[in-house]
């Protein structure tokens, strides 16, 4: 059976697929992300989400592991947000929220290093915030919930309470498409592979 080896520092990424009950480690990436850019939101978070999983795959070859990358940018208008690094930054990206939509755009790579076979997909979803006002802008900044994830906020904390409605695939906008990443995985792996990584079965 294959191991699973998600190639990221984040979190959310790691708090997803730990509910799918599918055992795998993590291993931050080496790559600078900040470094890879592209003309347009998919072509950095497919770029990015490659560099990921190469970076740490290098050390697997021939064996039978699936390294998974991953990432996600903000698109407002075609103005890209990745991780805020100053609150000054987190400002100006969750102002340009108000009374408005965005997409969030999440890629992800896989990669069997046994039969060196890579499977891509990218999904993206819109996102519509509330009229926001200045103290709650402020209250906000001052929690910290803006750092460390793409275009300052994550969908399931603090700032769902600004979020009107969402159209699209909610884990994706938590960072991870799971929908994606399950078709990625039936077509790098045997189906003896996927019922016992999946659905835990150990009749086969």
């Amino acid at each position: 059976m294959y191991n699973l080896i998600l190639a990221s520092s984040s979190r959310n990424r790691k708090e997803l697929l730990s509910r799918l009950n599918i055992p795998f480690t993590v291993e931050e990436p080496t790559c600078n992300e900040d470094e890879i850019l592209g003309n347009s939101s998919s072509t950095i978070t497919q770029k990015r989400a490659f560099a990921k999983m190469a970076s740490v795959a290098q050390k697997y070859q021939n064996e039978k592991f699936i390294i998974i990358g991953a990432d996600t940018v903000i698109d407002v208008s075609g103005i890209i947000f990745g991780k805020p690094k100053t609150q000054d930054e987190a400002r100006y990206m969750i102002s340009s929220y108000s009374a408005g939509s965005h997409l969030v755009i999440s890629s992800i790579a896989l990669l069997n290093t046994y039969t060196n076979i890579i499977e891509k997909a990218t999904s993206s979803s819109r996102v519509y915030f509330k009229k926001l006002e200045e103290w709650e802008i402020d209250s906000y900044l001052k929690t910290n919930d803006w750092k460390g994830v793409a275009g300052g906020y994550r969908i399931q904390g603090l700032s769902n309470l600004f979020i009107e409605k969402i159209e699209g695939s909610y884990s994706s906008i938590v960072g991870f498409p799971i929908n994606e990443f399950y078709s990625c995985l039936k077509s790098l792996c045997k189906d003896v592979d996927i019922n016992k990584l999946i659905f835990n079965r150990t009749d086969i």
